[in-house]
């Protein structure tokens, strides 16, 4: 299942699933999940930043993002679990 998707800077699209993240380059699609650096294998929703970075936000209320060349856990996904209040995701589309 796509739950989202989005297109970066250089044109290509990602797809947040049920299973990870899928790239398509045009011609062939590439997928990450969390043995590619993933947080969660669920993604529901996806953003990019102003310095192009994508964020993926998945089930487990987690982030991690796309730095150009690899997946990266976000280094204060801890602090964000131990939140009460989750709504600050609400911006994600």
């Amino acid at each position: 299942e796509v739950y989202c998707s989005i297109q970066d800077d250089d044109g290509y699209m990602w797809f947040g699933t049920d299973r990870g993240i899928v790239k398509f380059n045009g011609s062939k699609f590439i997928n990450y999940n969390s043995l590619n650096g993933l947080s969660g294998n669920v993604i529901f929703k996806m953003a990019k930043d102003y310095k192009g970075r994508i964020w993926f936000l998945a089930s487990n209320k987690t982030l991690s993002y796309w730095d150009g060349t690899k997946i990266i856990p976000y280094k204060y996904n801890n602090e964000i679990l131990s939140f009460p209040d989750k709504k600050y995701f609400s911006n994600m589309k």
